[in-house]
C-alpha cells in the first residue's frame, strides 16, 4: 500500500512511570488486588517545535486489609494519582500556538510489573490465625499521549475532510441542526444483516466516541467519518461527489464487512482499509478534490 502524506498528523510520547502506593490498612496478600488505571492529559504550553503536555495517572486500587485490630476489610479502595510531563516534536509549532493543539488520545499502554512490598504479619482476629499483609504497592506502567492540531470546518461552499476528533464533537460544538444535514449514514450494506443505520447525532457521535481496540471500533469510526466528509461535500458543493476510487472501494470493502460481522464477535478487518479511510479523512487525497478542513 502507498504511504499517504498527512496534513494533520497525530503526534505522540510514551512515559514509562515507576510509582509506589502505601497501602493503609495493608492489604491480605493471599487475596487478589485490583487496580484501575486512568490517564489524563492536557496541554502545558508550547516553544518552537516542541509541545509540552502535562498529565497525570489516576489509580484506585481496591483489596483486602486486614486493619490494626486484625479485622478484615474487605473491598478495601485507594486511590492514588501520579504526574507526569513528556515533550512532543511538531515543526509547525511556534510560540503562542498552545491554543491550536489538542489532546487526543491518553492511553495506558501496559502494565510492566504490579507488586506488593514492604510484607509483615498480623492476627487476624476472625480466624485466629497470622495473616501474611503488604504495606506497598510498586507499579511500572507505559503511557502514551497523542496530539494533534486543532481542527475547523469547512468554508462555505468548501470540500474538505476532517478527522474523527473533529466529528466526535465531544463538546457539542457541531449543532445538530448541522449535523442532521449528513445523516443518515450506514455501517454496512442495506439490508445486510449486522448493518446499522445512524440517524442521529447522539448515536454518531457515540460510535466515533469508541474508542480502539478492537479493530472493528477502529474501522467503524473511520467509515463513519468519511461518509460524513463525503456527504458533507456533496452538502456545500450542491451536488453528489465521488470519493476517489481507492476510497471508494474502501469504503464498499467496510460495508460488505460491517453487514455481515456480528459486532459482538468481530473477526479480522479486511486489509488496507482502516489506514486509507484513515488517511482520506486526515486530507490525504488533496491532489483528488479531498484536501483537509484544518
Amino acid at each position: 500500500m502507498a504511504n499517504f502524506l498527512l496534513i494533520n498528523p497525530q503526534s505522540c510520547c510514551q512515559i514509562m512511570i515507576d510509582h509506589k502506593t502505601q497501602l493503609v490498612e495493608p492489604a491480605i496478600t493471599a487475596n487478589p488486588v485490583d487496580v484501575n488505571r486512568v490517564c489524563e492529559a492536557w496541554i502545558e504550553g508550547v516553544v518552537p517545535e516542541k509541545v509540552i503536555v502535562g498529565g497525570r495517572l489516576i489509580k484506585t486500587i481496591t483489596y483486602d486489609a486486614l486493619n490494626s485490630l486484625g479485622i478484615p476489610e474487605p473491598g478495601t479502595i485507594r486511590r492514588d494519582e501520579i504526574g507526569f510531563q513528556c515533550m512532543i516534536d511538531r515543526e509547525d509549532v511556534n510560540e503562542g500556538d498552545a491554543e491550536d493543539f489538542e489532546v487526543v488520545g491518553c492511553t495506558v499502554l501496559g502494565t510492566v510489573f504490579e507488586q506488593l512490598n514492604n510484607f509483615g504479619m498480623r492476627t487476624n482476629t476472625e480466624t485466629g490465625e497470622e495473616e501474611e499483609v503488604a504495606y506497598k504497592l510498586i507499579e511500572k506502567d507505559i503511557l502514551k499521549v497523542c496530539v494533534r492540531r486543532r481542527e475547523s470546518g469547512p468554508e462555505p461552499g468548501e470540500c474538505c475532510t476532517n478527522t474523527i476528533g473533529f466529528w466526535m464533537d465531544r463538546n457539542e460544538t457541531i449543532p445538530d441542526s448541522e449535523y442532521l444535514m449528513y445523516l443518515p449514514q450506514t455501517i454496512g450494506t442495506p439490508g445486510g444483516m449486522f448493518t446499522e443505520i445512524v440517524t442521529t447525532p447522539e448515536r454518531a457521535r457515540e460510535i466515533l466516541q469508541t474508542g480502539p481496540p478492537p479493530q472493528y471500533n477502529q474501522l467503524r469510526r473511520q467509515l463513519l467519518a468519511a461518509k460524513l466528509n463525503i456527504t458533507r461535500c456533496s452538502v456545500n458543493e450542491g451536488e453528489t461527489v465521488e470519493p476517489p476510487e481507492a476510497v471508494a472501494t474502501a469504503i464498499e470493502t467496510a460495508d460488505d464487512y460491517f453487514a455481515t460481522t456480528d459486532p459482538d464477535n468481530p473477526g479480522p478487518v479486511p486489509a488496507n482499509t482502516i489506514d486509507i479511510l484513515t488517511a482520506f479523512n486526515q486530507g490525504a487525497f488533496a491532489d483528488d478534490g479531498f484536501p483537509f478542513c484544518g
